[in-house]
C-alpha cells in the first residue's frame, strides 16, 4: 500500500519530536530516515494498513489530539457530530444543580472529554462525569488524555476495584469518574456507589458491528473487535439500553448514541418497544446514524 507523503511527514515530525510545520519546511535526508528505526517500522505498519493515528498512537479529534492504544477504537470524524449534539442538548440543563453526564464505552475518552472541555469555558454549573468501560488498557488512555487537558487526579482504583480513577477539573466544578466495568454482565450495570444518582445526559458509541456485516480490512485488522462487534444484528448494546437505562436516568434526561449507517429503523423498533421516545440525526453523508432518545411522560 502506498503511503501519501503528508503522512510520511507526519511520522517524520512524530519520531524526530518537530512539529508537522518543521518537517514540511525542513525535511530531513531519505539517508538519514532510513536509520531511524521507528520510523521505519512504522512506516511498515502503515504499509501493511495501519493508519498514521494509530502508528503514533495519537489522533485527532475536534482539533484536539488524543492519546489512543491498541485497546482502543481508533476516533472517527462522524463521531463528533456526537459530541455536538450533546453540546445542544445540555444547554436545556438547569445550571442551579449538578449535570450528571454518563459515556458508555468510553475507550480513550474522545467523547466525554471533548464534551467536558467544550463546557468548560462557559458552564459554571457543578459536573459529575462518568466514563465506563470493560477494558482497563483502554482506561489507561482515558485517564491520560484527561491529565493532558488539564485534570488532576484525585485517586486510582486499584484491581479490586472497579472505580479505574478520579480526576477533577482545575476550576473544581467537574468531577471525572473513569469506570472498569462490562455492563453486558452486570445486574446493576449503571450503577455508582451513590445508588440514588441519576444522569441527565447518556452519550454511548457502542459496539454495533454484527458478525455477519462486511468490515473494512484495516479496521478488522487493526481496531479492538471488542469495540466492534456486538451480538446478532449488531444491536446487543442497544436492547441492553432500552431496557436497563430507565433506572438512571433522571427527569427529562436524554440519551445520544450513535449507530450503524443501516440500522436507524431497527434501533427504532428496539427503543419504541420499551416505550422510548427517539430522534433520528444524520451523519456529513446523510445517513441516520445518531438517536437522540428520551422516556415518553405519562
Amino acid at each position: 500500500m502506498s503511503i501519501r507523503a503528508l503522512d510520511r511527514r507526519r511520522l517524520e515530525a512524530h519520531v524526530l519530536g518537530r512539529t508537522l510545520l518543521e518537517t514540511l519546511t525542513h525535511p530531513v535526508a531519505p539517508a538519514e530516515l532510513a536509520q531511524n528505526s521507528d520510523y521505519t517500522r512504522m512506516l511498515a505498519a502503515c504499509a501493511q494498513g495501519m493508519s498514521v493515528a494509530r502508528a503514533i498512537g495519537k489522533a485527532d479529534f475536534l482539533g484536539r489530539e488524543f492519546f489512543i492504544n491498541d485497546a482502543c477504537l481508533e476516533p472517527r470524524p462522524c463521531t463528533e457530530h456526537l459530541v455536538h449534539l450533546a453540546a445542544q442538548q445540555h444547554q436545556k440543563h438547569n445550571e442551579g444543580r449538578a449535570l450528571r453526564v454518563l459515556d458508555v464505552g468510553t475507550g480513550c475518552g474522545v467523547i466525554l472529554l471533548s464534551f467536558l472541555m467544550q463546557l468548560a469555558p462557559t458552564y459554571a454549573g457543578k459536573i459529575l462525569a462518568v466514563g465506563i468501560d470493560n477494558n482497563r488498557a483502554a482506561l489507561a488512555m482515558a485517564v491520560k488524555n484527561a491529565r493532558a487537558l488539564g485534570f488532576m487526579p484525585d485517586e486510582q482504583g486499584d484491581e479490586t476495584s472497579d472505580v479505574f480513577a478520579t480526576l477533577h477539573n482545575s476550576a473544581g466544578n467537574i468531577q471525572l469518574s473513569f469506570v472498569c466495568r462490562d455492563v453486558l454482565a452486570t445486574d446493576s450495570p449503571y450503577a455508582l456507589a451513590d445508588e440514588a444518582a441519576t444522569y441527565d445526559l447518556v452519550l454511548s458509541n457502542p459496539p454495533y458491528v454484527a458478525p455477519e456485516d462486511e468490515v473494512a480490512a484495516d479496521v478488522l485488522a487493526f481496531d479492538p473487535h471488542e469495540a466492534l462487534f456486538a451480538g446478532a444484528q449488531g444491536l446487543a448494546f442497544y436492547h441492553h439500553f432500552a431496557e436497563h437505562l430507565p433506572a438512571v436516568l433522571a427527569r427529562g434526561a436524554v440519551v445520544i448514541l450513535e449507530h450503524g449507517a443501516e440500522q436507524a429503523s431497527a434501533i427504532q423498533r428496539v427503543f419504541a418497544a420499551w416505550g422510548w421516545r427517539i430522534e433520528a440525526h444524520k451523519d456529513e453523508d446523510g445517513w441516520d446514524r445518531f438517536a437522540v432518545i428520551s422516556q415518553t411522560t405519562e
